[in-house]
């Protein structure tokens, strides 16, 4: 079974919330340059990714479609790179939990995988959790935190900190 609702039909979706799985992560990438050998996704394809594994160390817990645009007009010098304003993040956030909260979820998890969406969401947690008191919201915004891990990871494959 996959746990990428974007992969599942409503029926199923239905199924595995009635079924326990109250957990869903919402993944939050971006499209923007990663040098020159890395696809634009390359955020977006991490956070599908991370989101996925972290849903399966979890258990019933699944993964909501990954939120593609980020913060990133630190970028925009670089062709393709699509860039929202921090309220814009925020409310697609907002409107994420909002409609995944009807679907049964109680849970959610914000995993940001883009430096420039860690503070804009870190900064919008808290009128989240207000908003939406009957569920429980959470978030990763610890950027040095993912930054080491990612490095950590790739120097296994021989990979500069640069160079990814």
């Amino acid at each position: 079974m996959t746990l990428q609702t974007e992969e599942m039909n409503w029926p199923s979706i239905r199924k595995a919330v009635n079924s326990g799985f109250k957990t869903v992560i919402v993944p939050i990438g971006s499209i923007e340059q990663h040098g020159l050998h890395l696809p634009t996704f390359t955020d977006a394809l991490l956070a599908h990714h991370i989101c996925e594994k972290l849903a399966e160390k979890l258990g019933r817990t699944l993964v909501a479609p990954v939120i593609r645009p980020g913060c990133s007009e630190h970028h925009l010098a670089f062709p393709g790179t699509i860039s929202i304003p921090p309220n814009m993040l925020r409310a697609i956030v907002d409107s994420y939990v909002g409609s995944l909260m009807r679907t049964g979820f109680k849970n959610f998890v914000l995993i940001p995988t883009h430096g420039g969406n860690f503070e804009p969401l870190r900064s919008g947690l808290s009128a989240l959790k207000k908003k939406y008191r009957r569920v429980k919201v959470f978030g990763y915004f610890d950027l040095p935190g993912f930054m080491n891990a990612m490095n950590e990871i790739t120097s296994l494959y021989g990979i500069s900190p640069e160079a990814s």
